[in-house]
């Protein structure tokens, strides 16, 4: 190398040229290391992945590995909730989990306790600032006590449960001046149902104080069964107290009895609801009914409506919901036919009291003959008060009405009517076939009077039956299956072994009784993988064969009954 060609560099300089090698060096490491990690350690794949996992999941998930630990802290404070039922141990939970406050995320206090003792106070006041769900069950708490909790202890309470508990005599609304504030922002879920020992009227003012307080409330939940009188109440003040906005109240979940004049308030009201519970007293018709309705047709998503001896059973042609998406029809009797006019339509679920009700649903067009489609639907669900055997033909009605369901539940299906199931919904997800008149023939298709059940067949041999089922209409026929309920007696292993186990995308499979035996729980065990699986009232199924689905399936959802169980098939 010529002299012309070196080139000298003083101590600072090499130092500079170092310190750009190391950056790009550690640079190009970096970029590697997030090139080879694996795709299961990746944080939001972890998340949507520990979205699905039940609270014994995420319990077992944590040992996997530190990141998998470090994102499931988050999702098991979500479903960890605490109980504390006695004063007693209120006190020791406050003493021995004073440094570690942070799994205060959902908290459960009662029932019958007093909130005014010390050791409440103290606990509001160590855990109250990381409590987001707060559930008072039958606890005495007077309005000071939970203005206390709520405004200066328990700030950040998202959701709040309060059931079976007395509104005192003082105002909830009385001396907020003395608080920080005067509001409940973070409040957005309200689980309530109260006694009115007190009067009606101490009910009505505490829930026009608390509405008042909360402006941000989103949804408001009454279970059942309701104390006497407080759903009255609760309809009062929804409906007649005008200066309480509900700006962002958009789920009412009660079934609430609503006359003619109830409905004209509620139209008045324009609540920005997305769902909505109506039983209707006799007093209201078709007339006061749609108006309604119309007027939540921009923001309603969710509808039931409980046709409670109306004049009317039937809603017209007509009604047009834009946003609808899921609809319940309990005591329907009429035409299905409104449903072409609800675009965002995905589910629909109907009460009648038979078969004949149902086939009147789907009446042909008058003018043309032809009938109707939705083509929106996805699920549907029918329940009769009085079960028959359904007729295939009204399957191909339900088929040409509503074509493109991948959800079905359906009560007393038979072997025609299930093949035609199979036949007219390829794309079929989710199958429940409960109280049905069905046998093997109809699930399988003629593979169970082809071949004869023996539980030492080879699975290659399974092969052989499949290429045989996809012959004749079976349940091979919906390979997108992942959700199966079966509800018959007549059905036998030949079914779970011709036709149930071919199955690939199966994962959750409930079985009521039925005629199975251990050899068919075997090949379930054998031959599938699933998530889910529920055993009941199957009582040739023994005892020890259940408890080895426990040994074998002890990670999943399992639903096993153990009630009058014979001896095992290797007793």
């Amino acid at each position: 190398m010529a002299a012309a060609d070196v080139v000298y560099y003083t101590d600072e300089e090499m130092m500079m040229i170092d310190d750009v090698d190391c950056i790009k060096k550690s640079q190009e490491e970096e970029k590697n290391v997030l090139e080879e990690i694996h795709p299961l350690l990746n944080p939001s794949i972890i998340s949507n992945v520990l979205s699905y996992l039940s609270y014994e999941d995420l319990k077992c998930s944590r040992l996997v590995c530190r990141t998998w630990e470090e994102e499931s802290s988050t999702f098991y404070k979500d479903k960890f909730q605490i109980m504390i039922n006695s004063e007693d141990k209120l006190r020791l939970f406050t003493e021995e989990f004073f440094h570690n406050r942070t799994f205060s995320h959902s908290v459960q206090i009662g029932p019958y306790m007093y909130l005014g003792n010390p050791s409440a106070e103290s606990y509001f006041n160590y855990f109250g600032y990381f409590i987001k769900k707060l559930v008072l069950l039958k606890t005495q708490c007077s309005a000071f006590h939970l203005r206390e909790i709520l405004f200066r202890q328990a700030p950040n309470i998202e959701e709040l449960t309060l059931h079976g508990m007395t509104p005192g005599k003082c105002r909830f609304y009385e001396n907020l001046h003395v608080y920080d504030k005067d509001e409940l922002p973070n409040l957005k879920v309200l689980n309530i149902n109260l006694m009115s020992t007190q009067g009606e009227h101490m009910l009505h003012h505490f829930l026009y104080d608390l509405f008042s307080v909360t402006p941000n409330l989103q949804k408001i939940s009454v279970p059942s069964p309701q104390y006497k009188g407080f759903l009255k109440t609760l309809i009062a003040v929804l409906l007649e107290s005008t200066e309480v906005p509900f700006k962002y109240l958009k789920h009412v979940d009660a079934l609430f009895s609503f006359g003619d004049g109830h409905l004209e308030l509620l139209k008045n009201r324009k609540l920005p609801l997305e769902s909505l519970n109506l039983q209707l007293m006799p007093n209201v018709t078709i007339d006061l009914l749609i108006p309604l309705l119309e007027s939540l047709s921009g923001s309603l998503k969710k509808l039931r409506l409980y046709f409670y001896l109306t004049r009317f059973k039937e809603l017209p042609s007509q009604l047009k919901l834009d946003n609808l998406q899921h609809l319940t029809l309990d005591t329907y009797q009429g035409s299905l036919r409104f449903t072409t006019n609800l675009p965002q339509l995905k589910s629909l679920t109907v009460t009648m009291k038979c078969n004949e009700e149902l086939e009147e649903a789907f009446q042909s067009d008058p003018v043309n003959g032809e009938l109707w489609t939705c083509e929106s639907l996805k699920s549907f669900t029918a329940v009769f008060s009085v079960v028959e055997s359904c007729p295939p033909h009204l399957v191909s009605k339900l088929a040409k009405c509503f074509p493109s369901l991948t959800s079905i539940d359906l009560q007393g299906l038979t072997d025609s009517s299930l093949r035609v199931i199979f036949i007219s919904f390829p794309k079929l997800e989710e199958l429940s076939a409960p109280q049905g008149f069905y046998s093997d023939s109809g699930i399988t298709g003629n593979a169970s009077n082809r071949f004869a059940f023996n539980l030492s067949i080879p699975y290659d041999l399974l092969k052989n039956v499949e290429l045989e089922s996809r012959l004749y209409p079976s349940i091979l026929h919906t390979p997108n299956l992942r959700k199966l309920k079966l509800y018959s007696p007549d059905v036998t292993d030949a079914s779970i072994y011709f036709g149930v186990v071919l199955c690939k995308e199966l994962k959750e499979l409930s079985i009521e009784r039925s005629d199975i035996t251990d050899y068919g729980i075997d090949a379930i065990i054998r031959f599938m993988d699933l998530y889910h699986l529920s055993i009941t009232q199957c009582t040739r199924v023994s005892g020890p064969q259940l408890e080895l689905v426990k040994e074998k399936m002890k990670y999943r959802n399992l639903s096993l009954d153990f009630s009058s169980r014979r001896a095992g098939m290797y007793d």
